[in-house]
């Protein structure tokens, strides 16, 4: 395309525009919009920022009319240098003061990798305690688990942030481990053995460092012995609070026979939980089959070519409670693939037709 001098007024722009390469888009009025509506429902924006955004995106108009008149490439560079910043792009762990934004290209993850070292707590939702929202802090070290490391790391927590509220410790003496078992001693008359909240939190926390029984004592006299299990069947859903607080995902309440009933249960369309639960599945989003082995140690999930998946934070988060949820039913290894139209290889750095490890844990942050 020639260089044209904006001084000059002989040049007519609307045959200059004429010249940019035709985009057609093959798709129906009615799928263009059924791939975009779960992104708009998902979360209300504030109504200053539409003239915000309007008048960003006249700029960004400007620029790219002026880019092509003075600087033109072709579009096959262009679209080559877009897929290698998706490949290259990173995922880092959600810090503790962040609020993700779920509409923007993101480096977060909502699951804690097996090469990272951390302690779990289950926290709650304050308006339902039987929501149990499990928080791992990302560690240095490994820690084992003590009163003192749990106390120091939960004055720490940016609670109000969050939208969320810690597990109660003030009534517990002594926490350590003897061999496989977590020992718990709480003072007497303090916390009752029907207080199904507070224990079930404590299961929620322990599960997932790897802890099978867990011995409760009362002033050091034995109270009850009850079993931890790492594979619970559960589904992982999203959690939040609400719009000012930050993403989470929570295993749901109920078991699932497999992990099939699970996963269809996280879809849109399946979902009967309402706020501060959410489905991690989007509309727009269908998994066509899922095939595990006979041994349970890996499956593979298909989504349909027509999925619309993008390099975003929703696409990672659906994907990190695909591969929490696998984990649920002991499953070691899962590989993504399928939504041929949208594309798709990789999710930041979470590829697709290449068996990945299941997670350690859920919802990773670092404490600053």
């Amino acid at each position: 395309m020639e260089k044209y001098d904006w001084k000059d007024n002989t040049y007519n722009i609307e045959e200059l525009l004429k010249k940019f390469p035709v985009v057609k888009d093959h798709r129906q009025p009615q799928e263009i919009y059924e791939a975009i509506s779960p992104k708009l429902v998902k979360r209300k924006r504030p109504f200053w920022l539409f003239p915000a955004a309007a008048s960003f995106g006249v700029l960004v108009v400007v620029f790219m009319v002026s880019s092509s008149l003075y600087n033109h490439k072709p579009m096959n560079s262009s679209k080559k240098d877009s897929k290698q910043e998706t490949m290259d792009m990173g995922l880092n762990t959600l810090q503790a003061n962040d609020v993700p934004n779920i509409f923007s290209e993101t480096n977060q993850r909502y699951a804690v990798q097996p090469e990272e070292n951390y302690l779990t707590f289950s926290l709650t939702d304050p308006n339902d305690k039987k929501i149990i929202i499990p928080i791992s802090m990302i560690t240095d070290e490994k820690e084992l688990p003590s009163l003192r490391n749990y106390n120091n790391k939960i004055s720490k927590m940016p609670f109000d942030q969050w939208g969320l509220l810690p597990i109660d410790l003030d009534n517990v003496k002594k926490l350590y481990t003897k061999d496989d078992k977590l020992i718990i001693d709480i003072k007497s008359h303090t916390t009752s053995l029907d207080d199904n909240t507070f224990f079930e939190s404590i299961k929620e926390t322990f599960r997932w460092q790897n802890y099978h029984e867990i011995e409760l004592l009362s002033d050091g006299k034995s109270e009850a012995i009850f079993p931890v299990e790492e594979a619970g069947n559960h589904a992982f859903i999203e959690y939040m609070n609400d719009e000012d607080h930050p993403t989470f995902l929570t295993p749901t309440k109920e078991r699932y026979d497999t992990l099939s009933e699970a996963v269809k249960y996280m879809e849109s369309e399946n979902f009967k939980w309402h706020k501060p639960l959410h489905p991690p599945i989007p509309d727009g989003v269908d998994i066509e089959k899922i095939e595990g082995d006979k041994n349970k140690e890996h499956v593979k999930i298909t989504f349909t070519n027509d999925s619309g998946l993008q390099n975003n934070e929703a696409t990672t988060l659906m994907l990190d409670s695909l591969l929490l949820t696998a984990r649920e039913f002991g499953y070691k290894t899962v590989t993504f693939s399928g939504a041929e139209d949208s594309s798709i290889e990789q999710i930041g750095l979470i590829p697709f037709h290449t068996a990945i490890t299941v997670p350690v844990a859920p919802n990773p942050v670092v404490l600053e």
